[in-house]
């Protein structure tokens, strides 16, 4: 077993992981930026849901062979991208993510096949607000969560997970810009407020393998690399230009009928 496979099964993280030189990240937070300026003339708000399918350089990150043949070494060599989604924490509104586990919710089994690579396009760290992880909770299964509906809590809902553990086995995510973490689909994580003057951004990438399922409803992903000879998700095309009809007229489908559209997001 390789060291990267080891920590990852005994944490439920490995980090930090370099992905892209200072400049790469730089100019993928350049992109973002433009991207959301044409979200906004179109949609009057960002996108942050599944810009894989109508950004190509989006998913050029997703096929980055460097994170492909690592995100491999944890799941097998059949990879589909069942989400991508941009996670921005403000500067100066006091929003934080309370502690959950995503497994809660995605209704995607079993759950040793899904896991979340967190991009920095920008610093993540303690002062902005970086992700926090507590080590070895994915081993423990899916544990009872509460809906607060707290207003700065960032998540849908406001939930936080009912679990105790030991402070030091919180991980506090610290990566610099181009730098990624992964981490397991059952691995308990939040998050403090961004507390620094700029904006914390991150692009998470979903990954799960073909013989994952989805219990909620209808569901669509994109083989990413491999075969898949389950056929449990319906196939999304990749983006041929940005913001294009067809790329559009896609997204508004995953919205409209997906569970992996995280329903509800409106795009019009």
């Amino acid at each position: 077993m390789n060291n990267l496979l080891e920590n990852y099964q005994r944490d439920g993280v490995v980090l930090p992981i370099r992905l892209l030189s200072e400049g790469e990240a730089a100019q993928a937070l350049a992109n973002y930026v433009t991207f959301q300026q044409k979200a906004n003339e179109l949609f009057g708000h960002d996108i942050s849901i599944k810009p894989h399918l109508v950004a190509p350089w989006v998913m050029q990150l997703a096929r980055n062979e460097s994170l492909l043949n690592t995100v491999s070494q944890l799941i097998g060599p059949n990879i589909m991208l069942w989400c991508s989604d941009f996670f921005v924490k403000k500067a100066g509104t006091g929003k934080h993510v309370g502690f959950h586990q995503d497994s809660k919710y995605w209704g995607l089994q079993p759950s040793d096949g899904v896991l979340s690579a967190w991009l920095a396009l920008s610093h993540s760290n303690l002062d902005n607000g970086c992700m926090q992880v507590v080590r070895g909770t994915h081993t423990g299964g899916v544990y009872e969560h509460i809906d607060t509906y707290n207003p700065d809590n960032m998540l849908t809902v406001g939930q936080e997970v009912q679990h105790q553990w030991a402070d030091e086995d919180v991980i506090d995510v610290v990566l610099k810009p181009g730098e990624m973490s992964i981490h397991h689909l059952d691995l308990i994580h939040g998050g403090k407020p961004n507390h620094s003057d700029h904006d914390r951004v991150g692009l998470v990438l979903r990954f799960i393998t073909p013989q994952t399922r989805q219990i909620l409803g209808a569901d669509s992903a994109m083989l990413i690399c491999g075969e898949d000879t389950y056929q449990n998700f319906d196939d999304e095309q990749a983006p041929l230009q940005e913001w294009g009809e067809t790329e559009l007229a896609q997204l508004q489908l995953v919205f409209d009928e997906k569970v992996s559209g995280f329903s509800g997001q409106i795009i019009g």
